[in-house]
């Protein structure tokens, strides 16, 4: 009854959270929104599965851009399990959305636990659960069909199990802090850094233990994602795939112009995607703190946080890139800052403060974070109502699937020309069909021998009167048509 009590608190912070940040009105909803083509991708996978019926290591998606539609990326273990509930309920895109989301809360159970190894107060405990509501790349993705919240939050875990292990040797948490870094890692190789970080502060503060331990731990980690990456980028060059990233981006091959560029899209136009502005001040007042009372802090979690934010400046300068359009690879810094935060109230707890500059600390504490909280919540109306450019295509091949069902019939088994789409999957999984995207320039060569390579529909985003004419030529007939929006779809009889 006495561990209810603490965790009746954390448990209706859950539901506040599920409910106050309006997550609850899109948990099942299809993809839609911020970076709409990531999450087409992942279900993409998850359709290829379901349609093909394929085993586990042969995953793809719905485009044939690539042999056989055949293409890896992340560790598809969560793709293929929503494959097979399709097989059993139907097609159901909230599966997906649920198993990550239930991955998230148990994130969010293994930070409650990480904050009991650096704080006695459950008021400050739950402070530090607070603060991580307050980021809105984790409300957003929390229940979302990407990987980075899972592997978010299957990081914290370890490290849940980690600490576990340190404080009481168990091996059964030592073996299952293995098993969820090295799928945190399966999913985002990038989240290495997080047990490369804890493991080596561990060992060198733990030094009377033998070596030979340690890098066993590692070894562990290390094996299965580094057999599986090396399986992708196999696999990938052998079906012929280019699309997804399997490299990094690094800082080193951009000019100074770019450099700076992406630094604007992430102090400027992100920054209050990973924290509202009062709480970067109260980080900042946090760090100040922190280095006046370094001493204060056990030499374990001073090597941990020191080689973390070496990680960390590593992980930003190879794919410094990537961070001008992808708010989401915040998610592998974000330990970082609710170390700050952990270390922050674990020294007001134990460092001698006079107990009216601890009240003010306190009291400063709840503004901001409450503050913030209010424009997360604003920031996720916003992200929920938002339609990108990305997912009109989508929108208007189910416009006119309403308009004229009947010529849609049965398409879910017809292999599809997109003309107009910039995506490569998002039409298909609206459709929940498969074939060729192709941008606005009709492609004559391909038009003549589209018919023969298996395409049976064509659809044609745009009023493209040469394309509309050629195709016309070639046998090609329209079946469905919304005026409107300049949107038709045409058979090869």
């Amino acid at each position: 009854m006495k561990y209810f009590s603490l965790m009746r608190y954390f448990l209706l912070l859950i539901i506040v959270w599920f409910y106050g940040m309006d997550i609850s009105d899109f948990s099942d909803d299809a993809p839609h929104g911020i970076h709409f083509i990531r999450q087409t991708d992942g279900l993409a996978f998850t359709l290829h599965y379901w349609k093909t019926n394929a085993p586990l290591f042969e995953p793809g998606t719905l485009n044939w851009a690539n042999k056989g539609a055949k293409a890896a990326c992340e560790f598809p273990i969560f793709y293929f399990l929503t494959a097979k509930s399709f097989s059993i309920w139907g097609v159901d895109f909230g599966f997906l959305r649920l198993m990550h989301g239930l991955i998230s809360i148990m994130g969010l159970f293994a930070l409650w636990g990480i904050t009991g190894f650096f704080i006695r107060s459950k008021g400050f405990r739950l402070l530090v659960i607070l603060s991580l509501f307050t980021v809105t790349v984790f409300n957003y993705y929390a229940f979302n069909f990407l990987p980075d919240t899972p592997a978010f939050s299957l990081v914290l875990l370890g490290y849940y199990f980690a600490m576990r292990y340190f404080f009481d040797d168990s091996k059964a948490h030592f073996f299952l802090s293995i098993a969820a870094f090295a799928l945190a890692s399966l999913l985002k190789i990038t989240f290495l850094i997080h047990p490369l970080a804890l493991i080596m502060a561990i060992a060198w503060t733990q030094r009377q233990k033998r070596i030979m331990h340690f890098l066993v731990w590692l070894l562990l980690i290390l094996f299965p994602v580094f057999l599986w990456w090396f399986f992708v980028l196999k696999y990938n060059s052998i079906v012929g795939d280019i699309y997804f990233t399997t490299g990094p981006k690094g800082i080193w091959n951009m000019g100074v112009e770019h450099i700076y560029r992406v630094w604007e899209a992430v102090s400027k136009h992100w920054r209050n995607s990973y924290f509202p502005k009062y709480s970067w001040y109260g980080l900042g007042g946090m760090l100040i703190f922190l280095v006046a009372f370094w001493h204060k802090i056990q030499v374990v979690f001073r090597a941990w946080f020191l080689l973390l934010s070496l990680g960390g400046v590593c992980y930003a300068l190879m794919f410094w890139q990537q961070l001008e359009h992808h708010d989401y690879y915040f998610l592998n810094v974000l330990p970082w800052f609710l170390l700050v935060f952990l270390m922050f109230f674990h020294v007001l707890e134990n460092a001698s403060i006079t107990l009216r500059i601890r009240q003010v600390l306190i009291v400063l504490v709840c503004c901001f974070t409450l503050s913030s909280l209010v424009k997360a919540k604003d920031k996720m109306i916003w992200r929920m109502s938002e339609r990108t450019e990305e997912e009109n295509p989508a929108w208007l091949a189910a416009e006119l699937r309403q308009i004229n069902p009947l010529a849609f019939e049965n398409i879910e088994n017809e292999k599809l020309w997109v003309m107009g789409e910039k995506t490569k999957n998002g039409v298909f999984v609206q459709l929940q069909s498969q074939g060729i995207t192709q941008p606005i320039q009709f492609n004559d060569a391909f038009a003549q021998v589209a018919a023969g390579n298996g395409i049976s529909r064509i659809l044609l985003l745009s009023n493209e009167e040469n394309a509309l004419l050629g195709l016309k030529e070639l046998g090609w007939r329209v079946i469905a048509e919304d005026k409107m929006h300049q949107t038709m779809l045409l058979d090869h009889p």
